[in-house]
């Protein structure tokens, strides 16, 4: 028995009590003619529970009705003292759980490229930083693989992927746009990936504007040779692996 771990707690007039430690049975004692007699017990039922580091606590919110248990004649109160026991079979576990965060943000990168005729293969931007994370955008101003000499391609990346632990999975929902200097009839790409340390570290769309577009300068997307690449990160989730 051990009463260092037990919590009351007052729930819709009831008497409750929780256990922060595996089966578990719990008992009140009642007073009767100076000597403590078991009288309530409840049990799991063989049931194990888990308890972890998002799980702390387990136990009946309604054990006792506090108009019985508040009857001096019922014996659960004397000299206004209680008695509380509780018995537990720990049972070692080795898995493991995962724990996933979720933060949204607004985090805007804008990346002006000049003398953008000059360009050939791809170009990748200066690292910028959403939630302590490094990211990079990466253009292919001709389109890449099957898409070159059609579209212009743009893709987020994952700058320090490489650095993450195996278990390090982060979630990015994130939006890519060619800004349209003229109007705002800008050309935009909206997704959202899983990155880690096994994953691609570059996604987007290879697709987002036709090479006819970008070139007719009624368009006001190229302007004075001059694109303007604006990347928006909406929300991060991260997922950790952690003993339970």
């Amino acid at each position: 028995m051990n009463q260092t771990f037990l919590k009351p707690v007052a729930t819709n007039g009831k008497c409750s009590y929780f256990l922060s430690i595996a089966e578990i049975s719990f008992y009140i004692f009642v007073e009767v003619m100076h000597k403590l007699i078991l009288s309530v017990v409840y049990y799991t039922n063989g049931k194990v529970n888990r308890f972890h580091g998002m799980t702390t606590e387990w136990g009946f919110p309604q054990l006792l009705s506090l108009s019985t248990f508040n009857d001096p004649s019922n014996g659960y109160l004397f000299l206004d003292k209680c008695l509380f026991g509780a018995e537990v079979f720990v049972l070692n576990y080795s898995g493991r759980a995962e724990f996933l965060s979720f933060k949204e943000l607004d985090i805007i990168h804008t990346w002006k490229i000049e003398n953008f005729s000059s360009l050939d293969a791809y170009v990748i931007s200066d690292v910028f930083t959403a939630e302590s994370c490094e990211w990079i955008l990466c253009l292919y101003p001709k389109g890449s693989s099957e898409e070159r000499d059609k579209y212009l391609s743009l893709y987020l990346g994952l700058y320090n992927g490489e650095e993450f632990p195996p278990e390090r999975k982060l979630y990015a929902h994130y939006s890519l746009c060619i800004r349209n200097q003229h109007n705002g009839k800008h050309k935009k790409f909206t997704g959202g990936n899983w990155f880690s340390a096994t994953s691609d570290f570059t996604y987007g769309d290879s697709t987002l504007l036709s090479l006819t577009d970008l070139h007719d300068s009624s368009k006001g997307f190229l302007v004075n040779d001059t694109l303007i690449v604006e990347c928006k990160v909406i929300v991060v989730s991260e997922v950790k692996n952690f003993a339970q």
